[in-house]
């Protein structure tokens, strides 16, 4: 699995899983086998088009392969299975490592809004 984007608050490890893709104020870009980890801020918040398409596109440039999200609206849904990447629904106020550890448990099915 390479990396993995997490919708979160705040650029910390310890943030909490939010709702919406292009509402998170940060992604977390997580190596799920080593936990390295680095926090960007959210390219659809300055998008005035198609931000959802913004961020999928932003994601598919860092070679993301899965986002664990809250919550994921059918646009959000389009842009990011068009990008190649797979989405997997995670109750918000999960903090990002237990997200990420679910997720390699296999406890986090894939693309559930199908």
């Amino acid at each position: 699995m390479s990396t993995v984007a997490l919708t979160v608050s705040s650029p910390s490890f310890e943030a909490k899983v939010e709702s919406g893709l292009c509402r998170s104020a940060y992604l977390l870009l997580v190596d799920p086998d080593t936990l390295a980890w680095e926090s960007v801020e959210n390219p659809a918040r300055g998008a005035r088009d198609d931000p959802e398409v913004c961020v999928a596109r932003a994601l598919s440039d860092r070679k993301v392969s899965d986002v664990l999200i809250g919550e994921c609206g059918p646009n959000a849904q389009c842009a990011l299975r068009t990008a190649g990447i797979a989405t997997h629904r995670c109750e918000c106020g999960t903090t990002a490592l237990q997200a990420v550890q679910l997720l390699k448990a296999g406890e986090l099915p894939e693309d559930f809004w199908r």
